[in-house]
């Protein structure tokens, strides 16, 4: 089985990773030097069986206290970013390949601090 991995740099894309690759499948794994999620718009490999959406960045912020910008940038990278790559990667599919998108702590306002 073919896997393409996103956000495999650090954390639980990175032991993804390992762990397909500790059982045989073939594996691209991509960090964020690899894969800008922000800017995600074609894909040149193709015939992937599972793609893991796992990118995502964090910072701490405040509503009040924090540049517009930022809460703008944490906003592309963790949700348009999750769908910007599957546009980018849906033509590189098999037939019956599954999409799994993941989300940690960045995906909780309420661990991360949040929006306060």
């Amino acid at each position: 089985m073919k896997y393409l991995i996103t956000g495999a740099g650090s954390g639980l894309g990175q032991a993804l990773a390992k762990e397909a690759e500790s059982l045989g499948h073939d594996v691209l794994a991509l960090s964020r030097q690899d894969w800008d999620v922000r800017h995600a718009s074609t894909f040149i490999d193709s015939g992937f069986d599972r793609i893991i959406v796992n990118a995502a960045i964090k910072d701490e912020f405040t509503a009040l206290g924090t540049e517009p910008d930022t809460v703008l940038d944490v906003l592309n990278v963790n949700a348009v970013g999750a769908l910007r790559t599957v546009q980018a990667v849906r033509n590189c599919l098999n037939p019956g390949a599954k999409i799994i998108m993941l989300t940690s702590q960045m995906g909780s306002t309420m661990l991360t601090g949040g929006i306060t």
